[in-house]
């Protein structure tokens, strides 16, 4: 099959037969954030992955703990791990699914046209007995031709969302969990706050509870099989989507709590046609820290504690 057919998501058996025959066109890589990561990508990972830290070129705000990577340094990054314009990339994971899918919106959002997913990531890849895996130092890349083209449609920040909120005409999804939706949880939560503090990241002091107004809440947790770690199919995401209001054929800006597992939502939609689904990068992490009170709802029982 070639490159430009493959879907935005493959198969542990569609790569594992590409690594076999091998494709010029073909770079695999393993995402996920910081040093602590790579380590334990140098001891196990797929046959040809090269490493891509999404923490390069990111200098990170209070507000913006993962704001976006500097041009300039993605491209000299992506150019290591030998990346060219014209190459079909495919990215996996841990499992969790969301540095995937984050890596998997950021090369698009700067022009990548051909980037797969790979559903399950590198444990489901990994229950086969057919698998292969290499370990150690990876054998430099041959450096590569990228070069970035901002598709600014799939890039919004706090005006963009600010300016469409409440509108009929756009619909932000927010991806986290219904509590921390609903603000019915104190803000930062430990979890963020130890994730970022675990990779020496700006960790928010302060930031309130509740959701952008007129947004709609699919948890990201919903879109993934429980049972495999797979994601739904094409016509249980439909469904999902139809169950939680959403409509494909409104513009959609995803939301998250730092801006990565609104990208699990992105991809699902994609999945199913909507290939356009726009990120808010910066997500609750910068809408909580920055939004005034009459740009933010809270759950009623919570509200005189909020924030």
């Amino acid at each position: 099959m070639a490159a430009g057919n493959v879907g935005a998501l493959v198969t542990r058996g569609w790569l594992r037969k590409a690594i076999q025959e091998p494709r010029k066109q073909l770079r695999v890589l393993e995402a996920a954030r910081g040093n602590a990561a790579r380590h334990q990508y140098l001891k196990k990972r797929i046959p040809t992955a090269q490493y891509l830290d999404l923490l390069t070129g990111v200098k990170p705000i209070p507000t913006l703990p993962y704001n976006l990577p500097e041009i300039e340094t993605l491209t000299e990054h992506l150019r290591s791990l030998g990346i060219n314009k014209d190459d079909h990339v495919v990215i996996y994971d841990r499992g969790n699914y969301y540095p995937a899918c984050r890596a998997w919106w950021l090369l698009r959002a700067y022009g990548m046209e051909n980037v797969s997913v790979l559903d399950g990531g590198l444990p489901h890849y990994g229950h086969n007995a057919e698998a292969t895996f290499e370990e150690g130092e990876e054998s430099a890349a041959q450096y590569g031709d990228f070069e970035a083209n901002p598709q600014k449609t799939l890039i919004k920040d706090f005006n963009d969302v600010k300016d469409v909120m409440g509108s009929r005409s756009t619909q932000i999804i927010d991806t986290r969990r219904h509590k921390h939706f609903m603000g019915e949880v104190d803000e930062p939560s430990d979890h963020t706050t130890r994730a970022l503090q675990a990779m020496e990241q700006v960790t928010p002091t302060k930031m309130t509870r509740g959701h952008i107004p007129g947004s709609l809440n699919l948890p990201y947790e919903l879109l993934i099989d429980p049972d495999t770690g797979l994601m739904h199919t094409k016509e249980e995401l439909l469904e999902l989507f139809n169950g939680h209001g959403i409509k494909l054929n409104k513009p959609i800006i995803a939301t998250s709590y730092t801006g990565f597992t609104n990208c699990i939502v992105a991809l699902a939609l994609h999945l199913c046609g909507k290939v356009d689904c726009s990120i808010y990068y910066g997500s609750w992490t910068e809408w909580g820290q920055r939004a005034d009170n009459d740009l933010q709802i809270r759950s009623p029982q919570k509200r005189s504690a909020a924030v």
